[in-house]
């Protein structure tokens, strides 16, 4: 994994990333893969705190470009208003009837005390009760540095936000598009697959750096 003097990773061979172009502030503006089954960029926007706006994934296989734009708690997928965060989970948006009503439903989840969200769950009929078989949305288990467990825990409603169900480990985001599969954590990414960030911490001249 090559990097250069300002320590950031600018390519990986394994994933097929050919470059990552970074703004003054280390954040990844493009990435560029091209492997065996993936090709194309995925683009980033921030304000000018670093703060991210806008995701622009485009698929030069199948021609499909998604748009992802974050607002606060509210999350946009090609101009489709998706999800919204509340403090116990999230609301999942399933469409907007001509009265201007959003429908949908509230998804509750479990966190553990690191905030890896490990249950999420919706009471779809409102009869007060969980069942496992249909109103468990998704399940989550992971190794300690964050590589989701495979194999056992394949619990994923066929009915899940598809953009709700990207965050997991710390309650992060992981961008699995292009196979890129890594973290967009506030300041860096991260690489699950071998605990390693992509770049430096930005706040190392701090004695509370980590």
């Amino acid at each position: 994994m090559p990097a250069t003097n300002k320590a950031v990773l600018y390519s990986d061979a394994n994933k097929g990333i050919t470059n990552i172009a970074y703004n003054h502030l280390n954040l990844p503006v493009q990435v560029d893969i091209n492997n065996n089954t993936d090709n194309g960029t995925i683009s980033y926007i921030y304000d000018a705190a670093g703060m991210k706006l806008r995701k622009i994934a485009v698929d030069n296989n199948t021609s499909i470009t998604t748009t992802t734009d974050y607002a606060g708690n509210y999350i946009y997928e090609n101009g489709s208003l998706k999800m919204f965060f509340h403090p116990e989970g999230y609301f999942d948006i399933t469409g907007t009837p001509p009265s201007g009503e959003l429908e949908g439903a509230y998804v509750y989840q479990y966190k553990d005390h690191l905030g890896n969200i490990r249950l999420s769950y919706s009471d779809s009929d409102g009869n007060g009760v969980i069942s496992a078989q249909a109103e468990i949305v998704e399940e989550n288990n992971y190794y300690p540095f964050g590589l989701k467990h495979k194999g056992y825990n394949n619990i994923v409603s066929a009915n899940a936000n598809s953009v709700a169900s990207k965050f997991k480990y710390n309650g992060i985001e992981l961008e699995e598009s292009l196979g890129l599969n890594l973290y967009e954590m506030d300041l860096r990414q991260y690489d699950p697959a071998i605990a390693r960030w992509t770049g430096i911490d930005p706040v190392t001249h701090y004695s509370q750096s980590t």
